[in-house]
């Protein structure tokens, strides 16, 4: 493919990505340092990537080097029609944009497909940060997973295989009812305040504050707690200070860990959808 594919911001994977669609015979360009050479390069792309998620703040477009500032909504006004864009979580200003202007884009984020292998990726990504925060044998120790979605799902499954003893807590009785049948322990979400001390580890999936901070207070003194939602999160960070328990933000997971195969599934969507 000769025509140009600019690939902006982002963190490790946008770098794999440009590499893996490079050795496919693709014309990549990325973009993560200099603001005006992102405009320079839009003059000649027929394809445009923006990261996933394009934004953390809904205002600036996401990247891992905290110099490159690119506001958002205004990249998306020099965006033209003739122009494919790609990315993720594409919404707010910059979709009404796109939708003003004409602008064909696709939200890699509403692909079933991508969905399932992130998860899987993020849960792979998340038991690679629990080994690095503890010192001790994870075998038979108690793991609390709040929210038993996807990524709730994929993580349950990689803890119970490495023998952790894993409880589910959600308030759908459908979604309990599947964790029952796949082995692995139960609870209410109304009732989690009741059980909170029992555990070990605890990785938050619900993207609303579920935790009180006497939440927070009953755990366990030697307890870690990872943030896998996004905002609002599942609990105010502060609470964690305050009573001296471990706090562990675990976004953007396979960005850090597993970025060359989060690039790598990236990529085969792109290809298809061209």
């Amino acid at each position: 493919m000769n025509e140009k594919i600019l690939i902006i911001g982002g963190d490790s994977r946008q770098k794999h990505l440009t590499d893996i669609l490079s050795q496919k015979g693709y014309n990549c360009q990325r973009e993560n340092c200099t603001v005006g050479n992102v405009y320079s390069g839009l003059k000649n792309a027929k394809v445009v990537i923006l990261p996933i998620p394009f934004s953390s703040d809904g205002k600036l477009i996401y990247s891992d080097n905290p110099d490159f500032k690119l506001d958002a909504a205004e990249l998306s006004e020099f965006i033209k029609p003739e122009q494919l864009v790609f990315g993720g979580m594409i919404k707010g200003e910059v979709k009404d944009i796109f939708e003003r202007n004409n602008v064909i884009y696709k939200d890699i984020c509403d692909y079933g497909y991508f969905i399932k292998f992130n998860a899987f990726l993020t849960a792979q990504g998340a038991l690679r940060l629990l080994l690095n925060n503890t010192g001790s044998l994870i075998v038979g120790k108690k793991v609390l997973i709040t929210g038993f979605g996807r990524v709730g799902k994929a993580l349950a499954l990689i803890l119970k295989n490495v023998n952790m003893d894993v409880y589910i807590a959600a308030r759908s009785k459908e979604q309990l009812v599947e964790a029952d049948c796949l082995g692995l322990k139960t609870v209410n979400l109304k009732e989690m305040s009741t059980v909170i001390y029992l555990f070990d580890y605890i990785f938050n999936t619900v993207p609303e504050n579920i935790f009180s901070e006497a939440d927070i207070s009953c755990q366990k003194d030697d307890s870690i707690y990872f943030e896998l939602a996004s905002k609002p999160f599942g609990a105010e960070k502060s609470f964690f200070a305050k009573e001296n328990k471990k706090y562990v933000f675990a976004g953007g997971l396979p960005g850090k860990y597993v970025a060359r195969s989060a690039a790598g599934i990236i990529a085969e969507l792109v290809e298809h959808m061209l």
